[in-house]
């Protein structure tokens, strides 16, 4: 974190005491603990989550997130960063050979996932954000062993489009029938 940011965020905090907040409260009261600058603050750390991935630390850039996400867990953008993070990049068949650990980091994206849209502000987004990684896994010429084949993973994908759409994102319709003409077995396939 640059000494730009540590001092911004020292004085978002004496704002944040200096109003009352964090009277009676824990760490996983991020969002009383900074009152009305917690959304702030959290940005910050948000900042340097990203800039540990940058430097090839992603167990710094994933503690980091933890408390980002305890000052504010409606975070939308921080929760798909952290998806797309892991089924992107952590589970991508260039990064990682073994099947049996991106089948682990796909797993671990997928209860990120369930955890952001229980908190987000927006959850369809990170549905959407989930489903577009597991299509593009789905996609992948070197495919993650997944118990239920490459057709499990787009159905998977296919759930959490659904679910997306259901939460207003709008774009996920169009990537239902996309799923649905890729589908083994589907009427593109039979007619072709």
């Amino acid at each position: 974190m640059s000494r730009v940011s540590i001092v911004v965020a020292a004085i978002l905090v004496a704002i944040g005491i200096a109003s009352g907040a964090g009277k009676h409260s824990s760490a996983s009261d991020g969002p009383r603990l900074f009152g009305p600058v917690a959304r702030l603050v959290a940005a910050l750390r948000w900042v340097e989550v990203r800039e540990a991935f940058d430097r090839g630390e992603p167990a710094r850039a994933f503690a980091v997130a933890e408390t980002a996400l305890a000052i504010d867990p409606g975070a939308t953008e921080g929760w798909c960063l952290l998806v797309e993070r892991q089924l992107l990049t952590d589970a991508s068949s260039l990064r990682e050979p073994d099947g049996a650990r991106r089948r682990a980091w796909i797993e671990s994206a997928l209860d990120t996932a369930e955890r952001g849209v229980r908190s987000a502000r927006d959850p369809g987004r990170v549905e959407f954000t989930a489903a577009l990684g597991l299509l593009v896994q789905a996609t992948d010429e070197s495919p993650p062993p997944w118990p239920t084949g490459v057709a499990g993973l787009r159905n998977d994908a296919r759930r959490w489009f659904e679910r997306a759409l259901e939460h207003g994102v709008g774009a996920a319709r169009e990537f239902l029938v996309d799923t649905d003409e890729e589908a083994p077995g589907s009427v593109q396939d039979r007619d072709s």
